[in-house]
C-alpha cells in the first residue's frame, strides 16, 4: 500500500508507534532515518529546553531545529549531515512536534535553508558546540510509498496563475503578524513550481532529481525575505535547485545570482502578462559519437536561415515530452525515447518571448527527412559556437559544452 502526505494532514495528532508503523525508521531519538525511504523523520520535543535548545518558529521566517548530539560539540555524523544533505540525497524532511498529551503533532515537510552554531550544555551540563539548523516549509504533498510519476501539463500553470495572483493581493491586505511574515503562501508556491516546468529559474538546468511522486524536486525562493516584509507575489518568488538556493543564502556571488534571477523571473511575468510569452520544446540529441543534431531553418521563415534544435511550441493539453515527441516526428519523420529534461532558456524577441525548454532523446525509429528545414547535420558541440545559432538556442549550446567539460573534471560554467 502507498501512503501520501494527504495521510498525514497537517495538524493531525499521533502516537510515535503509529508514525513509524507506517514510515518505519528508528523509534528513539530526534531525527529518524527510514532505511531505503526517501525521507528523514524529526522530532521537536519541548524537553529540549533543559538542554538549551530552542526549537520552533522565529522572527526571521524559519524554524529554528538543534541537532544531534548528547555529549560534546555535535559532529556532522548520522541525522545532523541527513538533514543538511536531505535535497542532494534525494529526501524529503518530515517534521513532528511532540504535543501535551506525548502525542507527536505534524508540522509538515521541510526543507534544509542553512544553519549556525551555538554555545549549549550538553548533557552533563558542560558547554559545547550545538549545530541550530534553519528549515523552510514546503508542504508540497508527495507520495511516500511507490512512485507513479506523472508530468503535468506544459501550459496548466497558465490557469493557476490568476488564483496566485489573488493570492497575492490576500496576502498584501492582512496585517502583518509574526504568523504571517513567515507563511508562505501554498497558492503562489504551487504556481511557481508549475510555471518552472520542471528546471531551475535561476541556473535553467533541470531539477537535480524527483519528489517520490516523480514531480521535479525544485525550491521555492523568495528573492525578498517575507521576514523581511518582502512581497509574496508571483514574480518576486522563483522555483530554484537546492544548489542555487544554497547559493544565494551562503554562497559567494549570492547577492548577485538573487538579482539576476528577480530580472529573470520580471520578464516572464511581464510575458505572461502580456500574453506574448510561448513555450516551446527542443531536441537535444546525440548520435554516437558525441555529436549533436541541429536544424537549418528554411530562409522564408522567421529567423530565417537560423541553424535551432529541433522541436516546436507547446500545445494546449500537451505534456513537454509529448509536445518534442509530436514535433520530431512531423518536422523530420523520425520517433525519440521518451525525452529528459536538460536545460530551460528564457529569451525575449522582438515580438515575443520564448521559454525555451530542451530535452535529451535518441533516435528509435524512422529515417531522418526535414519537412521544416533545409537541412541538418551533427556537430561537436564544442563546434557549435561557429554556427549561426537562433539567439534562444546559443545559451543551450553553452550548456552543452559546459556540463561536458564537468564531466571532464572542468567547473561548470552555462
Amino acid at each position: 500500500m502507498a501512503f501520501t502526505l494527504r495521510d498525514f494532514p497537517i495538524g493531525s495528532h499521533w502516537k510515535r508507534s503509529e508514525i513509524h508503523n507506517i514510515l518505519g525508521g528508528q523509534e528513539q531519538g530526534g531525527i529518524s532515518t527510514p532505511s531505503k525511504k526517501p525521507y528523514i523523520i524529526i522530532f521537536s520535543s519541548p524537553r529540549g529546553e533543559e538542554f538549551g535548545y530552542e526549537d520552533g518558529w522565529k522572527e526571521d521566517g524559519f524554524i529554528h531545529y538543534t541537532g544531534e548530539g548528547q555529549v560534546g560539540d555535535m559532529q556532522w555524523v548520522r541525522g545532523n549531515r541527513a538533514i543538511r544533505d536531505h535535497a542532494q540525497d534525494g529526501k524529503i524532511l518530515l517534521m513532528f512536534e511532540t504535543v501535551k498529551d506525548g502525542r507527536r503533532r505534524f508540522v509538515g515537510s521541510m526543507s534544509y535553508a542553512g544553519h549556525y552554531t551555538k554555545t549549549l550544555p550538553d548533557r552533563n551540563g558542560n558547554p559545547r558546540r550545538g549545530i541550530i539548523f534553519k528549515l523552510v516549509e514546503t508542504n508540497t504533498p508527495v507520495l511516500v510509498g511507490t512512485p507513479s510519476p506523472e508530468t503535468a501539463e506544459g501550459l496548466g500553470f497558465l490557469s493557476s496563475r490568476s488564483l496566485a495572483i489573488e493570492a497575492a493581493k490576500d496576502v498584501a491586505e492582512k496585517v502583518k503578524t509574526a504568523q504571517e511574515r513567515r507563511k508562505r503562501s501554498q497558492t503562489i508556491s504551487k504556481y511557481v513550481q508549475e510555471r518552472a516546468l520542471g528546471f531551475c529559474e535561476m541556473c535553467g538546468y533541470a531539477a537535480p532529481f524527483n519528489r517520490p511522486d516523480g514531480k521535479p524536486y525544485l525550491e521555492s525562493h523568495h528573492i525578498a525575505q517575507l521576514a523581511d516584509d518582502g512581497p509574496d507575489d508571483p514574480k518576486d518568488v522563483v522555483a530554484a535547485c537546492p544548489t542555487c538556493h544554497r547559493k544565494i543564502h551562503h554562497g559567494d556571488g549570492g547577492h548577485e545570482l538573487n538579482v539576476a534571477a528577480h530580472e529573470r523571473i520580471k520578464r516572464v511575468e511581464e510575458a505572461i502578462e502580456k500574453e506574448r510569452l510561448i513555450v516551446v520544446t527542443a531536441a537535444i540529441i546525440e548520435d554516437g559519437e558525441g555529436r549533436v543534431l541541429v536544424a537549418k531553418r528554411k530562409h522564408t521563415q522567421q529567423l530565417g536561415a537560423k541553424w535551432e534544435f529541433p522541436g516546436g511550441k507547446v500545445e494546449k493539453g500537451e505534456t513537454l515530452p509529448a509536445c518534442l515527441s509530436r514535433e520530431i516526428s512531423e518536422e523530420l519523420g523520425a520517433q525519440i525515447s521518451t525525452p529528459r529534461p536538460f536545460f530551460m532558456v528564457d529569451h525575449k524577441y522582438p515580438t515575443f518571448d520564448i521559454r525555451l525548454c530542451a530535452l535529451k532523446a535518441s533516435i528509435v525509429g524512422g529515417k531522418l527527412h526535414p519537412q521544416d528545414h533545409e537541412e541538418v547535420t551533427c556537430v561537436l558541440p564544442g563546434h557549435l559556437s561557429m554556427m549561426d545559432l537562433a539567439p534562444a538556442d546559443v545559451n543551450i549550446a553553452r550548456a552543452l559544452v559546459a556540463r561536458r567539460e564537468v564531466g571532464n573534471g572542468r567547473q561548470d560554467t552555462p
